[in-house]
């Protein structure tokens, strides 16, 4: 009763006892999912902040240019959304599993790159033939 007060916009106790738990649990979620939009917007208000003098180290380019490099709101729908809605799938990875994941193909890449390298496999550019690299 109290987070229907606290939370929810409730000020009369009738109009609380008359709600059915799928109507609370439907005002509840909508609270988070009111929540996550502030968050955004308050992301988006750092990163405006920060935009003017947040730069690389060379010092040419701006290094956090989009919400989503600061907040992934998506995750935070699909987090929200999977605990209420019991069919919800996550139909496509958020920005921070997609940058994991390919940061993972990345290494892994690498990894072989110089695996091939220590057996020979790979010859170095300076050591090619003229013509054979462009």
């Amino acid at each position: 009763m109290l987070n229907a007060f606290a939370y929810l916009g409730f000020s009369d106790i009738r109009k609380i006892e008359r709600m059915t738990l799928v109507e609370y649990e439907l005002r509840t979620e909508a609270h988070q999912l009111q929540k996550i939009d502030q968050q955004e917007t308050m992301a988006l208000q750092l990163l405006m902040k920060r935009k003017a003098d947040e730069l690389n180290h060379k010092g040419d380019k701006y290094v956090n240019n989009t919400v989503e490099s600061i907040y992934d709101k998506k995750a935070a729908v699909d987090k929200v959304r999977t605990i209420y809605e019991p069919n919800y799938e996550v139909s496509h990875m958020s920005t921070t599993e997609l940058k994991h994941t390919r940061a993972q193909v990345f290494a892994k890449r690498m990894a072989e790159f110089q695996r091939l390298k220590r057996e020979g496999k790979i010859i170095p550019l300076s050591e090619r033939k003229e013509g054979a690299h462009g």
